[in-house]
């Protein structure tokens, strides 16, 4: 341009796609100030055949504008020109028209250009004027490559795409095996789709960070200038060989790396991604200022996220939060093994850049390794800082289960491109929020890509761990082997571990190396849009192997806020993670609630049936408690309810027909009445036969060829020693019931006549039937601390339902015991129970404070000698279930 001092400094070639498909984006690009990237204004050209209000032509550069969130547009066929600008209603007019001149048709065009010439000046000065009183016309870097054109790709390209990946693998073998793998890997991070289409849609975005990556890179090494001539001639595969000679000379390998299907590309889909090429050219990205280029890259790392890092990305005020809280020195060597999209690992490098560190030295301090090739793209490019170029990036590509300081990978100088060999090197801490994969999916997607110590060693006998467990144990449990005696961790993971069979074992191990500082878990609202529900998990490594000493405290701390609003309380995260650092039971706050225990408390509640769940509440009150309370299993024999009934109508013979409580879901009373018939039957089928029972033969034979979910037979996963595979005891019959899944509704029913229950009900049936007052036993049992009792014996699901485990209550479940009082206090007891009795009961909430309610506990906690302390036991209750039910939002 001629005039360098007014808004328009220059305007781009030619960006209209010429391949397959229709342009992205407009034919020309006005720029202003280089260093911000700015885009004023798009132009679309046409010849004079073409009318200047073509409804096609304002159409198509009405969707290019608003794709790159430009405020006008301008259409000129030569003849004249027309100025659209965007109103406050979104809607574009017309603003200014020039023309026409004395051009018709393209010859008039070619021999004409002394007229076309002088209108192109009047358009450019007058353009200049109104950006000049308009400034806020243009868009810089990088909100113009907005999640909105990045999902515009994704919708537009991934059907041929994935049509196009399709067709080759249904005419090659080898290329249908390599996608099944890269399908059991992967199948759990894609939901609902399809394997084409989670490949598509990853190698779109694979080659839109690679282009925009590389035209990032210009700016500090001259070989990644090859970029520019990938055209729309040029084919994915020659575009790949580029790719491997910029890397091959400045690194950034997890970047340009070939995926699998990259090059199976359809033509519609690569013309666009080559015309993005050629935008990105046309804005030079190399220009711009180093803080912007920052910018940009972090917008496309957090737009890949978003787009293909699956329903567990970490919220990045929760990996500040997680650095914050388990990083002792701001200088130690962080590593993290599960890194995914980079989002912790970025979260490390900018937390020790604050503290003073220099950006080279801050980006030697961090490790991350993840065992898929595709996030570490996106990780690679969240820790690329243009301050501190020429630093090789710890990013590596191995599998957490199989790594092991010592262990060596391959880096590239980015300076001289000569690789490097490094090892991984023992760390100061860990951190990472590990995988998200239960025990059910772990399969051989994650068995060890290399020797030894992997999930699949976690099925054999002598493994440390139970085979149930989730991945994420297996991995915590290798990590002494990544640290140095004394140094920390701090993962996020699922809370199951809390509360399930295979969690206690999970602690047993974890207490050989590790001594657990902290547990830290959200009381208001989710930390992730999915229903998985997780906590932060804070390691100490212990000096030696031997377990930490029984005093040592545990911190519990639940954080009151929800997530969006940690950043914007007083004091931010920085004062959120001082709190939990300082915690101790006299630092709760409006922000934190603390509840301290020592291994030798910790272990005492475990005896009472007591799940780590409880433990973020204060439940101090539990040993003056404790010479009141008696084990369940010496009253009941306790266990699931059964699984088949016949349905409404069978015929049976009526003497092996036994009521039953099936519909758990409609109790209204804490007194339930059985509502249907189960067959119990302990005769042979030969005793059948001869006995000429044919309706009972009929029914068991329509279960004989049937199988489970998994394929097993039914009279092999049926079959119990000294009992047919279709035998229901009449011992197995309950007196008491509770729901295996409570809500918000915590009670325990007694049915009025011994009855089978359902599989959704666990029974408590009475080992010595006429020695024990029933009505006494169900009163007490639906106390406060009879309901606090339930809840914390159980763990919050991601639905906020109450998940109980019937081989656990059987083991350690506890509850008062009815022999330690009196007739008459017996009596005043159930007199207060009776006006539970004559209504349904409530809502947790509701019952806390409702007057009969209140009643029934005084009266208790006066006979059993602990007045007083009904109140801090519904505290209690309260705060778990307003911490369980908290993760159904």
């Amino acid at each position: 341009m001629s005039n360098r001092n007014r808004s328009i400094r220059r305007a781009g070639g030619e960006h209209t796609l010429r391949g397959d498909g229709a342009p992205l984006f407009p034919d020309v690009l006005l720029f202003g100030d280089q260093r911000q990237g700015l885009i004023l204004q798009g132009w679309e050209l046409k010849m004079p055949e073409t009318s200047i209000g073509d409804t096609e032509l304002i159409m198509n550069s009405t969707e290019k504008a608003k794709r790159l969130c430009l405020k006008s547009f301008l259409v000129w066929n030569v003849r004249e020109a027309v100025l659209y600008v965007q109103g406050e209603d979104g809607a574009f007019a017309p603003h200014l028209r020039w023309g026409p001149i004395p051009v018709s048709d393209r010859a008039d065009a070619a021999n004409g250009k002394p007229h076309w010439m002088k209108l192109l000046h009047q358009i450019l000065n007058d353009l200049n004027n109104l950006f000049e009183l308009r400034p806020e016309t243009g868009i810089a870097l990088p909100d113009f490559l907005r999640d909105a054109l990045f999902a515009e790709f994704l919708e537009l390209y991934t059907p041929p795409y994935a049509d196009a990946v399709a067709r080759q693998r249904r005419k090659n073998a080898r290329l249908r095996a390599e996608i099944g793998v890269w399908w059991r890997e992967n199948a759990l991070e894609n939901p609902g789709a399809t394997a084409e289409d989670a490949l598509a849609k990853i190698n779109i975005l694979n080659w839109l960070n690679k282009f925009l990556f590389a035209h990032c890179m210009k700016s500090f090494r001259k070989e990644a200038f090859a970029v520019d001539s990938i055209l729309a001639t040029t084919t994915a595969t020659q575009a790949g060989n580029i790719f491997r000679e910029i890397t091959s000379k400045c690194d950034f390998m997890a970047v340009f790396q070939s995926m699998l299907g990259e090059q199976l590309v359809d033509p519609k889909t690569w013309g666009a991604l080559t015309e993005f090429n050629a935008l990105l050219k046309g804005i030079r990205l190399e220009t711009i200022t180093p803080q912007l280029l920052a910018e940009t890259l972090a917008g496309a790392v957090h737009r890949g996220r978003r787009k293909a890092s699956g329903q567990f990305g970490t919220p990045p005020p929760l990996a500040e939060l997680l650095v914050r809280v388990s990083v002792d020195d701001i200088a130690a060597v962080v590593m993290d093994p599960c890194c995914g999209t980079g989002t912790i690992a970025r979260a490390i490098y900018d937390w020790k850049k604050q503290e003073g560190i220099a950006p080279a030295d801050a980006l030697r301090q961090v490790w991350a390794g993840d065992k898929f090739t595709f996030p570490l793209q996106l990780a690679t490019m969240a820790l690329a800082d243009p301050a501190a170029i020429g630093v090789p990036l710890n990013v590596f590509c191995r599998d957490a289960l199989t790594l092991a300081a010592g262990d060596e990978i391959r880096l590239t100088n980015p300076d001289s491109g000569e690789h490097l060999t490094a090892s991984i090197p023992r760390a100061d801490v860990i951190v990472s929020n590990l995988p998200f994969v239960r025990f059910e999916t772990i399969g051989p997607r994650h068995k060890p890509s290399r020797g030894g110590h992997g999930v699949s060693d976690a099925s054999t006998a002598d493994s440390p761990l139970d085979s149930k467990s989730d991945l994420f144990a297996h991995i915590v449990i290798r990590f002494p082997h990544l640290l140095h005696a004394g140094s920390r961790v701090g993962v996020i993971v699922a809370n199951s571990w809390l509360g399930t069979g295979w969690g206690r074992r999970f602690r047993e191990q974890l207490k050989k190396s590790f001594h657990i500082s902290a547990v830290i878990t959200s009381a208001n609202k989710r930390w992730f849009p999915a229903t998985v529900v997780a906590n932060i998990l804070v390691l100490q490594r212990n000096d030696g192997d031997t377990a930490a000493a029984s005093g040592t405290q545990t911190n519990f701390i639940s954080i009151r806020e929800p997530l969006p609003q940690w950043a914007e309380s007083a004091g931010g995260i920085d004062e959120l993670a001082g709190q939990i650092i300082l915690a101790d039971r006299k630092s709760s706050s409006s922000r934190i609630s603390v509840n301290s225990m020592s291994s030798f408390q910790i272990a005492r509640m475990e005896g009472f049936g007591l799940q780590w769940p409880a433990f973020f509440a204060d439940i101090a009150f539990m040993e003056s408690l404790a010479d009141s309370l008696v084990p369940a299993k010496e009253i009941f024999v306790i266990n699931r309810g059964e699984l088949f009934f016949p349905p409404a109508g069978t015929r049976i013979e009526s003497r092996f027909m036994m009521p039953v409580l099936k519909n758990s879901r409609q109790l209204q009373r804490l007194v339930s009445v059985p509502d249907a018939m189960a067959f119990c039957c302990s005769l042979s089928l030969d005793q059948l036969r001869s006995q000429g029972c044919t309706l009972a033969l009929a029914w068991i034979n329509r279960f004989s060829c049937q199988t489970n979910g998994s394929g097993r037979p039914l009279p092999e996963v049926l079959r119990r020693a000294g009992a047919h595979w279709y035998e229901m005891r009449p011992n197995t019959m309950a007196d008491f019931a509770i729901a295996i899944n409570p809500d918000s509704r915590l009670c325990v029913f007694r049915l009025q006549q011994r009855a089978f229950t359902n599989q959704r009900l666990i029974r408590l049936t009475l080992r010595q039937k006429g020695l024990l007052d029933l009505e006494l036993l169900h009163a007490l049992m639906n106390t406060s601390l009879g309901m606090f009792l339930i809840e914390a014996a159980g763990f919050g699901r991601g639905l906020g339902v109450l998940d109980l485990n019937a081989s656990k209550l059987a083991q350690s479940f506890h509850l008062l015991n009815p022999s330690a009082v009196g007739v008459e206090q017996a009596a005043r007891i159930k007199a207060a129970f009776r006006p539970l009795l004559a209504r349904r009961p409530g809502e947790l909430p509701g019952e806390l404070i409702a007057p009969d309610r209140l009643a029934l506990d005084a009266c208790v906690a006066d006979a059993y000698g602990f007045p007083g302390l009904d109140q801090a036991i519904r505290t209690a209750l309260g705060t778990l279930y307003r911490i369980r039910k908290s993760s159904r939002l």
